[in-house]
């Protein structure tokens, strides 16, 4: 029985002897988890910022194209402005294609004659000598401007001010 008693303390103190390593493995194990979810956490976060990020350029890219059509789209309807009726469905036309840029987040840069001339909204066209007009004034809106998300993607194009040479 000695013999039986004897295995069984040496037993007892391996496996005691045991338990703190097995305590520190499970510990490292727990901290090892713990950073590979906080990794992929960050990993996803990051995907998800990349895929907007394309969504946004593949957005604005579309947009500065579809704005070449809306700026032929206004000239038609300078040109029609004889013809009332057809001015009228052009008008009505050009309504409903500005409400499907507003919905996407597209506005057009409100500028008018009269303008101080903004960088950050207006690209100089060309610069007229004016005594009439103050120097650095918007004098005419050659096409409109359009932002999205805040974002310029296309200044207005102007004509703006200058003071005569006298």
């Amino acid at each position: 029985m000695s013999k039986e008693k004897d295995e069984k303390e040496i037993e007892e103190s391996e496996n005691m002897q045991g338990e703190p390593s097995l305590e520190k493995q499970n510990s490292e194990l727990k901290e090892d988890l713990a950073r590979a979810l906080a990794e992929q956490s960050n990993i996803r976060k990051r995907l998800e910022k990349r895929s907007e990020e394309v969504t946004q350029f593949a957005l604005r890219r579309m947009a500065s194209s579809i704005l070449e059509i809306v700026d032929n789209f206004e000239l038609a309807c300078k040109a029609a402005k004889e013809n009332p009726s057809i001015s009228e469905g052009l008008n009505m036309i050009q309504i409903q294609i500005l409400e499907i840029l507003k919905n996407h987040k597209i506005q057009q840069i409100q500028t008018s004659s009269g303008d101080v001339f903004d960088a950050e909204k207006h690209e100089i066209s060309e610069e007229k000598e004016s005594n009439d007009v103050e120097s650095g004034k918007v004098i005419e809106v050659l096409k409109n401007g359009y932002q999205m998300d805040g974002k310029t993607l296309r200044f207005a194009r102007v004509i703006v001010s200058k003071k005569e040479n006298q």
